[in-house]
């Protein structure tokens, strides 16, 4: 199932915060989400990463799913964003 996503930037502290909020109209959308980048040693750096969802109509029955496939994903996620930085 292909859909469209749209996101809003609320919030950037350049370079540790990013924080953002679902525009789009899903079944599933992330009503607030970001992420903290936090330097833990000379060449280390912690992600926290998060998202909170909401269910709207029938997507109240997917949010569990979305959850769990979204912590499934989030080591994927966490590698995606340090590649990201360290391209930059």
């Amino acid at each position: 199932m292909t859909t469209d996503r749209r996101f809003e930037l609320t919030a950037v502290q350049e370079p540790t915060t990013i924080r953002w909020s679902e525009r789009s109209r899903n079944l599933v959308t992330v009503t607030e989400g970001g992420y903290d980048l936090e330097r833990v040693g000379d060449a280390q750096t912690k992600v926290t990463v998060f998202n909170s969802f909401a269910g709207h109509g029938f997507g109240k029955v997917f949010v569990g799913f979305a959850r769990r496939a979204a912590a499934k994903d989030a080591h994927a996620f966490a590698q995606r964003i340090k590649a990201a930085v360290e391209a930059s």
